[in-house]
């Protein structure tokens, strides 16, 4: 996500603290690779916080009888 907000063509490893543990990858292994196929086909990337992803959970939820785990429940916010 910051290579992508930044422009650079290289992801530098982080250390990813949020609920969302099984997409916080500090250090991906095709990061250049996504990073490409994201620019050219024009899509994006963002950071959802913790809160938002907790809303996400609980809307899912109330309106649509579902509980997701905190990775799927972030996409549902876009």
């Amino acid at each position: 996500m910051n290579a992508f907000n930044a422009g650079t063509p290289h992801v530098h490893p982080v250390k990813p603290n949020t609920i969302a543990k099984s997409i916080a990858i500090g250090n991906p292994a095709d990061g250049f690779y996504a990073l490409n196929v994201a620019r050219k086909s024009a899509g994006g990337a963002c950071a959802v916080p913790d809160d938002e992803i907790i809303a996400g959970i609980k809307l899912l939820a109330q309106t649509e009888g579902i509980f997701a785990e905190a990775a799927p429940a972030s996409s549902s916010l876009v």
